[in-house]
């Protein structure tokens, strides 16, 4: 029987042997290769539009370009180093929809072609910009006229632990919502910012208004977690706090004559 078993074996077609025992997991493997395919084509289906829109975003752009020069003789306008224009277009090509960003592009574009300031635009603007978010790039444009008081802040009870705060600023009620310290932070990773150490005697009115904001946060953020009642007094005696003035660098400063309106 085991000779008959052998030879019936042998005598099998291979073949159909393995395709007949495969079929289902072709079959499966099948499907779930279309669905990531489906899946792959509807992440990329943006940037398809982006693909076909390029021309058209050209031609806005050169539109844009001609309001920022419109003012300039056009003597003066000259072609733009390709180090700058070349990524700053593909740049402003995927940024058309945020008009804060667009216009920073834009703005670094045309300095770029007028011949009295291309050598004042320092390819790595372009860079920066596309490390702004939209938020950031508003923020940005309300910092840039003035040097800011700023604290970083900590209070330390002994029967309840810590409470931190950094880059703390007087802001605008429109950014209340907004990671500001965030921000900040980034500001000063790019080179276009730096914490200046002061002391609260260099301007004890806007530092007194930085602490009273300290304390109000220190206060509700505490009593929420440890269910008590903290005193001004005892606000005061946790209390310790650096002091700074947040302003711009020189870097900062030339980003902001390129790439941002006056």
């Amino acid at each position: 029987m085991d000779d008959i078993r052998k030879e019936i074996v042998e005598q099998l077609p291979i073949k159909e042997i393995y395709e007949d025992g495969a079929k289902p997991l072709v079959k499966t493997s099948g499907n779930l290769a279309n669905l990531v395919l489906r899946a792959i084509n509807a992440a990329m289906e943006p940037l398809h539009k982006w693909v076909l829109q390029k021309e058209y975003n050209i031609e806005e752009t050169k539109i844009l370009l001609q309001q920022k020069l419109n003012d300039l003789s056009p003597e003066l306008i000259v072609p733009p180093e390709p180090y700058v224009a070349v990524p700053a277009l593909l740049s402003i090509s995927y940024s058309m929809d945020n008009h804060e960003l667009r216009d920073m592009y834009a703005n670094l574009l045309a300095n770029a072609m007028n011949i009295n300031i291309k050598d004042f635009v320092h390819p790595s603007f372009v860079e920066i910009i596309r490390q702004l978010s939209p938020n950031e790039a508003i923020f940005l444009n309300y910092l840039k006229g003035y040097r800011k008081a700023l604290i970083d802040y900590e209070f330390q009870f002994e029967n309840f632990g810590g409470f931190f705060g950094q880059n703390l600023v007087a802001i605008s009620d429109k950014f209340e919502q907004e990671d500001v310290t965030l921000y900040i932070n980034n500001y000063i990773r790019l080179g276009l910012f730096e914490k200046i150490l002061s002391n609260r005697n260099s301007c004890k009115v806007e530092f007194d208004v930085l602490e009273r904001i300290a304390f109000k946060e220190c206060k509700t953020g505490m009593e929420e977690d440890c269910e008590h009642e903290f005193s001004h007094e005892e606000l005061s005696r946790a209390f310790i706090c650096n002091y700074y003035w947040l302003q711009l660098t020189n870097f900062g400063d030339s980003f902001i004559e390129i790439c941002i309106d006056k």
